[in-house]
């Protein structure tokens, strides 16, 4: 009979090392303790980050020649807009004036001035919104006169049948008589009609007076002075 050794199996282990998770984590001190730590950063002059605004950077190169685009843009609009806004007024005032010429015919050997000067005279003692201004169209048929007696502006031709000087009167020699037998008749027509607007004005405001101060001819009720203390509104 053989015999047979009872004995027990012994398990050896060998020791194993901690790994990772196994090992207990490692605190440091001096980022967990705060206590241990100092309370603020040592300030070192050599050691400080220089503080930059961004002022500069704002005003790039971009973003100048963008505002270089955008001024561009504004004036060109802004005088295309007042250029056509200038077009459209030129062009109304030259369709109103031939509405007036067609209302009331000037010679066309006069200038444009002095043509000028005969529609407004007219237009001013008979105009469409009923508000007749005879100082102003006695202004306009005085300057009128004095255009066409003068050489120098539509007068070629004409001349003074004498030499005498009114000292009453505003400018020397306006009421002096004229020759005018070279003219044409519609130079005559144009003549005549202008002595009688003139004549017309001064009938109706005969007796105003002149406000220097704010340059308006008006009646005498209405200014006020030393002889009218009170003016009527």
């Amino acid at each position: 009979m053989r015999h047979r050794l009872v004995g027990r199996h012994v398990q050896v282990s060998t020791p194993r090392t901690p790994t990772l998770r196994t090992r207990l984590p490692c605190l440091r001190t001096f980022t967990h303790c705060t206590q241990l730590t100092t309370n603020s950063r040592p300030n070192l002059p050599f050691l400080a980050i220089p503080v930059t605004t961004n002022g500069v950077r704002n005003f790039t190169t971009e973003r100048r020649q963008w505002l270089k685009h955008e001024a561009k843009l504004a004036v060109r609009y802004t005088a295309s807009f007042w250029g056509l806004l200038a077009c459209f007024g030129v062009i109304l005032f030259f369709v109103n004036e031939e509405r007036l010429e067609q209302e009331y015919p000037t010679p066309h050997e006069w200038g444009w001035m002095t043509r000028k000067f005969l529609r407004d005279s007219n237009n001013s003692k008979t105009p469409k919104n009923g508000e007749v201004n005879w100082p102003w169209s006695f202004e306009l048929a005085r300057g009128l006169v004095l255009r066409l007696e003068d050489p120098k502006v539509d007068g070629q031709g004409v001349t003074k049948l004498t030499d005498r000087v009114d000292p009453e009167a505003e400018i020397p020699g306006e009421f002096n008589p004229c020759d005018i037998s070279g003219k044409s008749e519609e130079w005559r027509r144009g003549y005549f009609e202008a002595i009688m607007l003139a004549a017309k004005g001064a009938e109706h405001v005969d007796g105003w007076v002149r406000d220097l101060a704010r340059n308006i001819i008006s009646p005498p009720e209405f200014v006020i002075g030393p002889s009218n203390p009170r003016p009527t509104p």
